[in-house]
C-alpha cells in the first residue's frame, strides 16, 4: 500500500461493473489493519472493505487501468488553496 487511508476519504470502483458500491466513503480504519469500515454514497449502507483493495491511483504504476479494487478520489477542496477551502 502505497498510501495513508483515513477516515473522511472517498474512493470509486475500478472495475466497470462492480459487484460491491460504486463509490464509497472510509468511516474507519486503524493504521496497519487488514479491513476498513466503509460505508456507500449513494445509499449509506455500512461495508467492509480489505485495505488492500484501496489503492490511491486508478491506474498500475505501468500506466494500465487497475479493473479490481478501489480508486482514491480527488475532490476540489483538497486541491483548493487553503485561503479558498470552506
Amino acid at each position: 500500500m502505497s498510501h495513508t487511508i483515513t477516515p473522511g476519504q472517498t474512493y470509486r470502483a475500478c472495475a466497470p461493473y462492480p459487484y460491491g458500491p460504486t463509490r464509497i466513503r472510509i468511516t474507519a480504519y486503524e493504521p496497519g489493519a487488514a479491513t476498513a469500515d466503509a460505508a456507500d454514497r449513494d445509499s449509506g449502507a455500512p461495508c467492509v472493505v480489505l485495505a488492500a483493495d484501496l489503492h490511491a491511483s486508478p491506474a498500475h504504476d505501468d500506466g494500465t487501468p487497475r479493473t479490481e479494487g478501489y480508486a482514491l478520489t480527488r475532490t476540489l477542496i483538497a486541491l483548493a488553496a487553503p485561503q479558498e477551502r470552506p
